[in-house]
C-alpha cells in the first residue's frame, strides 16, 4: 500500500449492548432481516479473527461508533529486518497474530492480550519468529515454540481501556544471536517526557514496526514495515477517549499518536515503539472508525513503567515455576582423604539452588539430634558444620539449607516409636523447629527409610500422615520448609505412603530412584535404570526403573510441580563370578571393594568411576534402560553417567517435574579428575533443565 491511499469503504453493523439500537456506518437503517445477519456474521468473523470489538457508552444511533481494535501498521513503508534485529513476530500455526520485542536470547516482549486470549492457557502451536524480514522466505530467521507466557498482574480491560497491557514470553530453545537477530535496548526513563506533558512546538517522533495489514480490510503483509509517528499531547489523548469513565482510567503508563493515515493496525500488537535507538512503548491498542486504522488513535504502554517488572520477572523466570537442582552433602566426607574430602567451605554455594545436609537423628526422647558432634558442632573443638553450612547463604542469598533427620544408618524403629503417638511428635516437631531456627536451616527433609519395613510398625503409613501434616502446621507459623525423601521401589511405595496426603503436606518429594539394585544381590543390575531391562515379562524388571516410579507417583495424584527425581552421582559395584560374564544380570560373589575416596563396599563414586574408565575399564551404554556400566576383570559398576542423566533431566522436563535431588555433592568429580568440567553430573541436570 502506498503512503496516503485511501482506504475502501467498507460497511459493517455493530450492536450497541446497552439499549439493542443498530449503529450504521452509512446510514439509518433497521435490524431485522439481512442486516441482523449480516451483523452476527461480522461479529463471528471478527471475534474469529482476534479482533477485541467494544462500544462507547456514549455512543447514540446515528454517531459514528468508537471500535477498539487490536492496532496494524497502515501508512508507512517497508523496514529492513538489521535495522531492526529485535521485532519478532508470533504466530499461530503458521499465521501472524502479533509482534514482539526479543529482550534476552529466550524472551520476547509483547502485548499483554496477545497473550490472554490462548496462548497462556496452551501454548501449542505457537511460535516465534526472528530474524525474518519476509515471512514467505522459510529459508530465513530462527523459530522457537512457545514454553510459557506471564501477564502483568494488573493488566485489565475496562471501559474500552487496555490496562498495563504488557506480557512476556518464554521460549523453548535459545536465539543463536547474529546481524538480524539482537537483544533490544529497552529504555529505562522516558526522556521524552522528562518536559511538560503540554502542548508544545516541540514534536516527537516516534517509529513503529510489526507486519500488520496495510489496511484495515486488508490482507496481512509479508515483509516488515516501518512508520514515523508522532506523539499526541495528554489533552489530545484524553479528549479521544471519548467517555469519563474511559478519562477516569488514563494512567500515565500509555501514551498515544494520532497521525491520520499512518498507525499501528491488527497484527502490529506487541510490536515495538523506537525513539532515539531504543524501545520505549510496545504497541497496545486503538480507536477507530468505519473508515479503519488509518483515522484511529493508537495507543501504546511506556516501557520504563514497567521496566523494573520486566527485569525481575526475567531474572526470575516465573511464568513457569523455576525448576530445583537440591544437592545433598554427606557431611562424613569433611573426614575422608585426598581428592574425596569436600570440606563445607568447599561447596559451590551456586551449584545447586538447595543444598541439604545429611543426616542429623533422633535421641532416646524423640528430638532431633546431631549424630556426628564432631564435625556438626562447634562445641568441644568441633568442625562447626551446621553454621558453616547455612553460612553459605551469605555467599548467594538465594540458596536454601536443608537439614536431612534419618538415613540409612538410622532404621526405622525409631522413627516408627516417634511417629505413633501425639505427644512425641509433638516433641519431635518442636525440637526441629528450634533446631532450624538455631543453626539457620531453612527447612528439614524427612528421610525415614522407610515406614513399615526395616523393624517399622503397620501402622507407619498412617501416622506418617499424622508427621507431615502436624509438622507442615507448625514449620508453615516459623516460615520454614518440608520434604520427605521416599523410596522408589514397589514394595517401598505400597507400604510406607499415602501419596495423596503425603502430597498435601509438604513441600518437596524426593524419589530416591537410585538403588533399586545392589550388591545386596547375588547378580548384578542397574542401580538406577531409566526404563525397564529387556526382558518385560518380569515384575522384579517392570517395577525397578525410574519411569514405574515416577509414573506411579503421578498416577496416585502426587502434585508433579512437588515431585523431585533423585540422581545418583554414585555407582553400586560387585566382584564376579566369572570375569568373562560380565553382564547385566550375571553372577556375583559380593559388593565391590572400597574405593579410594568413598571407602565404602559396594559403593563406588562418579570421580572413582571415571578416574577408572579413564585408566582402562570397559564403558557400555545399554540402550533398553538407557543406563551404563563398566568392567575391568572381575570387577563390575552400574552408575549413571553424563548420557544418562540428561536422559533423566529431559523425563523432568517432559513430565514437568519440580526438579532434580542429586546424591550427593561429595561423589561428582567436584576437582574435575576426570577433565569433563567440575561437578559434571551437577552440571548437565542444570543446563538441561534451565537453571542458572
Amino acid at each position: 500500500m502506498e503512503s496516503g491511499q485511501p482506504v475502501s469503504n467498507h460497511r459493517f453493523w455493530i450492536l450497541r449492548p446497552k439499549d439493542n439500537k443498530c449503529l450504521p456506518t452509512e446510514e439509518r437503517r433497521n435490524c431485522s432481516g439481512m442486516t441482523t445477519v449480516l451483523a452476527s456474521t461480522i461479529m463471528f468473523l471478527l471475534l474469529f479473527a482476534g479482533i477485541t470489538v467494544l462500544y462507547a457508552d456514549n455512543s447514540e444511533a446515528g454517531d459514528t461508533p468508537s471500535i477498539f481494535i487490536s492496532p496494524f501498521i497502515v501508512g508507512g513503508e517497508d523496514a529492513n529486518i538489521q535495522n531492526y534485529p529485535f521485532v519478532v513476530s508470533i504466530q499461530f500455526r503458521g499465521s501472524h497474530k502479533c509482534g514482539g520485542v526479543v529482550i534476552n536470547n529466550n524472551v520476547v516482549l509483547t502485548a499483554a492480550h496477545c497473550i490472554n486470549r490462548a496462548m497462556s492457557t496452551d501454548t501449542n502451536g505457537w511460535v516465534v519468529v526472528a530474524g525474518r524480514r519476509d515471512m514467505l522466505n522459510i529459508e530465513e530467521g530462527q523459530i522457537l515454540r512457545v514454553k510459557c507466557t506471564k501477564i502483568h498482574p494488573d493488566f485489565s480491560h475496562k471501559a474500552t481501556m487496555l490496562l498495563h497491557d504488557i506480557g512476556l514470553i518464554w521460549l523453548d530453545g535459545t536465539f543463536n544471536w547474529s546481524d538480524s537477530i539482537q537483544p533490544a535496548k529497552l529504555s529505562k526513563t522516558w526522556s521524552i517526557v522528562s518536559r511538560p506533558w503540554v502542548q508544545t512546538v516541540e514534536k516527537f517522533v516516534v517509529t513503529t514496526i510489526g507486519w500488520g495489514r496495510l489496511s484495515h480490510q486488508g490482507a496481512l503483509p509479508n515483509i516488515l514495515r516501518q512508520v514515523e509517528q508522532t506523539l499526541s499531547t495528554e489533552d489530545h489523548c484524553l479528549r479521544t477517549l471519548q467517555s469519563e469513565e474511559a478519562e477516569s482510567l488514563y494512567n500515565p503508563i500509555m501514551f498515544c499518536t494520532d497521525d491520520k493515515g499512518k498507525e499501528a493496525c491488527n497484527g502490529d500488537s506487541g510490536g515495538p515503539v523506537i525513539y532515539d535507538g531504543e524501545v520505549v512503548g510496545i504497541v497496545s491498542h486503538g480507536y477507530g472508525s468505519k473508515r479503519g486504522c488509518e483515522h484511529a488513535t493508537g495507543w501504546k504502554m511506556k516501557v520504563p513503567f514497567y521496566y523494573k517488572w520486566i527485569q525481575e520477572e526475567v531474572k526470575q523466570g516465573s511464568c513457569f515455576e523455576k525448576k530445583k537442582v537440591f544437592c545433598y552433602y554427606g557431611s562424613w566426607s569433611m573426614n575422608r582423604n585426598g581428592g574425596g574430602k569436600l570440606e563445607v567451605d568447599d561447596i559451590d554455594p551456586f551449584i545447586c539452588t538447595d543444598v541439604i545436609y545429611a543426616f542429623a537423628g533422633l535421641d532416646s526422647d524423640s528430638s532431633i539430634v546431631s549424630l556426628r558432634k564432631e564435625i556438626d558442632l562447634l562445641e568441644d573443638g568441633g568442625k562447626g558444620g551446621y553454621e558453616r553450612f547455612t553460612s553459605l547463604k551469605e555467599l548467594n542469598p538465594n540458596l536454601k539449607t536443608w537439614i536431612s533427620v534419618g538415613g540409612w544408618d538410622e532404621g526405622s524403629l525409631k522413627y516408627s516409636q516417634m511417629a505413633s503417638e501425639g505427644e512425641s511428635r509433638a516433641k519431635f516437631i518442636t525440637s526441629v523447629v528450634e533446631f532450624l531456627q538455631k543453626y539457620g536451616f531453612d527447612g528439614v527433609d524427612i528421610h525415614w527409610l522407610y515406614p513399615g519395613l526395616r523393624g517399622g510398625s503397620n501402622s507407619d503409613k498412617a501416622n506418617l500422615v499424622l508427621l507431615l501434616r502436624e509438622l507442615r502446621e507448625s514449620l508453615d507459623k516459623n516460615g520454614l520448609l518440608l520434604s520427605i525423601a521416599v523410596g522408589a521401589k514397589k514394595d517401598q511405595t505400597d507400604t510406607a505412603y499415602n501419596i495423596v496426603e503425603i502430597s498435601r503436606s509438604v513441600h518437596y518429594v524426593i524419589l530416591l530412584t537410585h538403588s533399586y539394585h545392589g550388591h545386596w544381590e547375588k547378580f548384578t543390575g542397574f542401580n538406577a535404570p531409566l526404563y525397564p531391562q529387556s526382558n518385560f515379562t518380569s515384575e522384579f524388571s517392570i517395577y525397578n526403573n525410574v519411569i514405574w516410579t515416577v509414573h506411579h507417583w503421578i498416577a496416585n495424584k502426587v502434585d508433579k510441580r512437588k515431585l523431585i527425581l533423585g540422581i545418583a552421582a554414585f555407582g553400586r559395584s560387585w566382584i564376579l563370578e566369572d570375569p568373562a560374564d560380565h553382564f547385566v544380570g550375571s553372577n556375583a560373589i559380593g559388593g565391590g571393594t572400597p574405593g579410594i575416596f568413598s571407602d565404602e563396599f559396594g559403593l563406588l563414586s562418579y570421580t572413582e568411576i571415571c578416574i577408572n574408565i579413564k585408566n582402562g575399564w570397559e564403558e557400555i551404554q545399554d540402550n533398553y534402560t538407557k543406563s551404563p556400566y563398566a568392567f575391568l576383570g572381575n570387577r563390575w559398576v552400574s552408575y549413571d553417567n553424563v548420557w544418562s542423566v540428561r536422559l533423566k533431566s529431559d523425563l523432568i522436563n517432559k513430565s514437568v517435574l519440580g526438579g532434580a535431588a542429586i546424591w550427593s555433592l561429595e561423589n561428582d568429580d567436584f576437582l574435575n579428575f576426570c577433565g569433563g568440567g567440575k561437578n559434571p553430573l551437577i552440571q548437565t541436570v542444570k543446563d538441561t533443565l534451565g537453571v542458572l
